[in-house]
Formats: structure tokens, sequence, C-alpha cells
């Protein structure tokens, strides 16, 4: 882009700013980040990791004191449907801005769609899962020049799963981790803020009830297919603001979930 250019893309994003803030017209020109503390997340970013740490230590030890009791870890990845829903963007001195989003998952682009579950195996039980799903905003208005959350939708679910036979169904609840990245009105908002400094927002619920059915494979190795619908509503910084996103989806998973036998169990296969 040659020198006149840029400096007719700057005058145009100045001339865009309110009259209030004389010194963001330079910081427009150059998309400083704005760091820009909005949704409280001061005092939560620990429970992320103490959940998933607390919640395999506990289904883990609850699956191995248990005669006859296995713990099963599944991994699956596949396909998401996102239904249109609405986005609100808020910025300080700026009208807010509504639409009725259309998110695209992206699942087979870096990084990868998957969830990620541990529970204890048979019967009614309690489980731990971890969906990473993506939302990339495909019907952007003017005012967003990129809007996407790509290293993270996440779904951290605590689910009771009842399983008869070869089927299973589930239903969960849990937090939303968020790592968005977004470019409103030319004013990038910065990757390093929220959990760890990673740019990942404790951001609202979500739940889901899903149903799945097991192909025995070998030993304890079985094949997993599943359909599962998650709703989801999230709020996370924006430069000099907030979004607040609902998102109602439908995915299709396919894995492989491996059993390992509790105390009492002997190691057999089911």
């Amino acid at each position: 882009m040659s020198q006149q250019s840029r400096c007719s893309s700057s005058a145009e994003i100045r001339g865009q700013l309110p009259r209030k803030w004389p010194k963001e017209a330079a910081e427009a020109q150059r998309f400083a980040p704005v760091v820009v503390g909005t949704v409280g997340t001061t005092g939560l970013s620990r429970w992320p990791r103490l959940w998933l740490l607390g919640a395999t230590v506990f289904l883990w030890s609850a699956g191995m004191s248990s005669a006859g009791a296995k713990v099963e870890l599944s991994v699956l990845s596949g396909a998401v449907v996102n239904a249109r829903s609405p986005l609100l963007l808020r910025q300080e001195g700026w009208p807010d801005v509504r639409i009725s989003a259309r998110f695209r998952p992206r699942p087979l682009s870096f990084p990868l769609y998957y969830a990620l579950r541990v529970g204890r195996g048979g019967g009614r039980s309690l489980e731990a899962e971890l969906v990473h799903d993506k939302l990339y905003l495909e019907n952007p208005p003017a005012e967003v020049q990129s809007f996407a959350i790509t290293h993270g939708f996440n779904l951290l679910f605590v689910n009771v799963a009842w399983q008869k036979g070869n089927w299973a169904v589930r239903a969960g609840g849990g937090p939303v981790l968020a790592h968005p990245e977004t470019v409103v009105r030319g004013q990038r908002h910065p990757e390093t803020g929220g959990f760890l400094g990673g740019g990942y927002y404790i951001s609202g619920p979500a739940i889901q009830v899903a149903l799945g059915r097991r192909h025995h494979l070998w030993r304890q190795l079985s094949l997993l297919s599943e359909a599962k619908f998650t709703l989801a509503r999230a709020r996370f910084p924006i430069a000099r603001g907030h979004a607040t996103v609902t998102n109602a989806a439908v995915h299709l998973l396919l894995g492989l979930s491996l059993g390992i036998p509790g105390a009492g169990a002997g190691g057999q296969s089911p």
C-alpha cells in the first residue's frame, strides 16, 4: 500500500472518531491495541484449570475406587451447524451495532474443532467435557473489519450421562471460555488479557444435550458416534467496549473411547 493510501485511510478513520477523543485519532492511525477491562474476570482466571484438573482427578479416583467401574477417555471431532443468532457490539461513544449473525465453524481449519471427555463408564455417571468450538463471522457489518473466536469458543461441561447397552444420553452445563480476535471500527482488541494473559475470558453459561452410540472395536477401545445440541451466551471485551453473542448449534461427532478398568474389573472387556 502506498504512503498516500495509508494517509487517506488514517484520515478517514480519524474523521469517524468522536471529537471528545482527540488522542484516539493518533491511536487509530496505528490501530494500536486498547486494553479495556469490561467483563470482570478478575479472580476467576484460575477456575478453568482448577475445574479441569479437579474434575479429572475426582472422576478418575471415583472410577478406580469402585469395584468393576472404569474410567473412559474420549476424543471426538466432526461438523457443526450454527443457527443465525443475535450479536451485539457496544463501544463507548458509538451507537450500538446489532445484527443477526451468521457464524461458520470451519472445523478442519487450524486450530481444529474437537471434543474431549472423561467420565465413568456404565449406568448413570458424571463426566467432564471440553468442546473446542470456533466461530467466524460471515456477514460482518461495515463497522467490523474482523470478528472471530478461533482459539476457542470453548464449552466446559459437567455432564450427567445415562448409558444403556450401546446407547448413551447426556446433559450438562458449565462456563464458556472464549478467545476473541476482533477489529471493530479500526480498533483491534489485544489478545494478551484475560485468563493467564493468553486472551481467554470466562464469558457466560452454556448447556448441552446429546445422544451417542458406542461401536465396540477391540478390548476397551470403541468407536463413538454422537449428535449434540449446545446453547451458549457469551460476553467478552472488544476495543472500548464488549460484544455479546448467543450461539445455538448442532454438532455431529465421530471419535474414539478408551476404557480403563477400575479396581476389581480385572481388565476384562465389557
